[in-house]
């Protein structure tokens, strides 16, 4: 390997600054340098020990085979799982409860579901100047007339609550209500299972680009490059001297010929008006104010043994909006406070080797209010509202561990993954914009941005954040004509 003299620092050690720095130490850039807010490397990777078990807080699922270059790495290694049963149509879809304790036909859950999937991949989406929630509202009211007259409205209610929960989620969004509808098809999934990383947790991947698996003799020499604990408070990109200047809130200073930032959408949001000297040009501003990063939390709860059936999908609550009311008033505490747990949008196993586990999904601003709450308070009352749903079916017994996910209220993410938005097509404004690297005055580009808010098509996914690194990587070494 020839060794290139040329300085870079990533801030971010998550899976898109592992991934550009470990791209260019092996195309002979060695003099690296990683400034990581955290006290661990990963980012939105986090997998920690859990009631005895490894287990993922973050990114869990490696999701699909097909152009995902995490499985591309990682299954000939040994390294990936896929789920150890397979599910029919009918069998994927999870069990839907009212909180009257009624089970849904899965037959209508079916038909419902697949109305609104058709809508999802209508292409008159690609024209549509609004949001992906009015967009369903037009084309669904029509179909609700002519294709599910035969099933009954309150069962089509409750599983559109559902389906926009669970859509949500997908795109990231408080709502689908802000989310831009031509954009919503930008998305480019991976066809395949979603493999799991057979116990060792998704961090897996990065021990993959850091050579330390499959031979841990064969590791790139990283440790002492990487700065833990190092919360970068200001870039100054293009002074009178050469290069760029990484301030830190502790005081300490770094230089470096190019920098490679990969922090979260959230961070870049939130300093926006102090992260950059000098500042941004107008087009970058809008790219970063307009663009989302929702906030997904997990809760995972721990049972001495499982009382739900082997090799089952999960459990969704669904509402009707005149019973969210009804049904908080049987909590402690005012309906305000508890007004979080009408975004728990269920339960359901979590992995296939972990079968004492249950995985709860909260989304949005819900999720955010449940990060204030304590972790007593709130596994007592998601325990309460599953037993409000599933209690005339099941025996529930109480959990013996209880864990939480907290994205949104981590200064050094501020949320979990990023959405496009309304707002950003009012603008003209698209994840290109946000990619596009900063030129000082000399027109040299000394500041790249990476991390999956930068993906055009695999954005909210470690496969499209590992990507982006290796994009810029290339960037860099085509700039310096490595």
């Amino acid at each position: 390997m020839t060794k290139i003299d040329t300085s870079v620092i990533i801030i971010g050690a998550g899976s898109a600054g592992i991934a550009a720095g470990t791209k260019l130490y092996e195309n002979g850039i060695t003099n690296i340098l990683w400034l990581e807010a955290e006290n661990r490397i990963g980012g939105r990777i986090n997998t920690i020990e859990f009631a005895g078990k490894t287990i993922d807080i973050g990114a869990q699922w490696c999701h699909g085979a097909k152009d995902n270059v995490v499985y591309e790495k990682a299954y000939p290694l040994g390294l990936l799982a896929p789920p150890n049963h397979s599910f029919s149509e009918l069998e994927k879809l999870p069990d839907i409860f009212t909180p009257s304790g009624i089970l849904l036909s899965k037959l209508d859950v079916h038909k419902v579901n697949q109305v609104f999937e058709e809508i999802l991949n209508d292409p008159d989406l690609n024209n549509f100047n609004g949001c992906l929630g009015d967009f369903i509202e037009l084309k669904f009211s029509n179909k609700l007339k002519n294709e599910l007259i035969e099933i009954d409205e309150n069962v089509v209610n409750y599983v559109l609550d559902w389906a926009h929960k669970n859509n949500s989620i997908r795109k990231s969004s408080d709502s689908l209500y802000e989310v831009s509808a031509k954009r919503s098809t930008d998305f480019w999934s991976c066809e395949g299972d979603d493999f799991n990383w057979k116990g060792r947790g998704y961090k897996t991947i990065l021990d993959v680009m850091m050579k330390k698996l499959p031979d841990p003799k064969n590791a790139l020499p990283l440790e002492d490059k990487i700065l833990l604990n190092k919360e970068v408070v200001n870039i100054v990109w293009n002074s009178n001297e050469n290069g760029v200047i990484v301030k830190c809130i502790d005081g300490s200073e770094y230089k470096a010929d190019y920098v490679i930032i990969t922090v979260s959408l959230g961070v870049l949001k939130e300093r926006i008006n102090s992260f950059f000297q000098p500042t941004l040009s107008a087009n970058k501003l809008n790219a970063i104010r307009s663009l989302k990063l929702g906030t997904l939390n997990k809760l995972i709860f721990e049972f001495s043994q499982p009382w739900w059936p082997k090799n089952h999908s999960g459990f969704t609550f669904a509402w009707q909006k005149n019973e969210i009311e009804e049904q908080l008033k049987k909590f402690d505490g005012s309906l305000e406070s508890n007004k979080w747990l009408s975004g728990v949008i269920g339960i359901y196993p979590i992995v296939d080797h972990e079968p004492n586990l249950l995985l709860g999904w909260i989304y949005g601003e819900a999720a955010q209010q449940m990060e204030t709450i304590s972790e007593d308070e709130v596994k007592l009352k998601v325990m309460q509202l599953t037993r409000i749903f599933l209690g005339k079916k099941y025996k529930i017994p109480e959990p013996i561990n209880f864990t939480r996910s907290k994205w949104f209220s981590n200064p050094h993410f501020l949320g979990s993954y990023s959405c496009n938005t309304v707002t950003a097509d009012q603008l003209k404004i698209s994840r290109t914009d946000l990619e596009e690297p900063l030129k000082n005055s000399a027109g040299k580009e000394v500041v790249l941005f990476a991390g999956e808010a930068t993906s055009s098509h695999r954005y909210s996914s470690v496969h499209g954040a590992v990507e982006s690194g290796w994009r810029e990587a290339d960037r860099l070494l085509k700039l310096l004509k490595v």
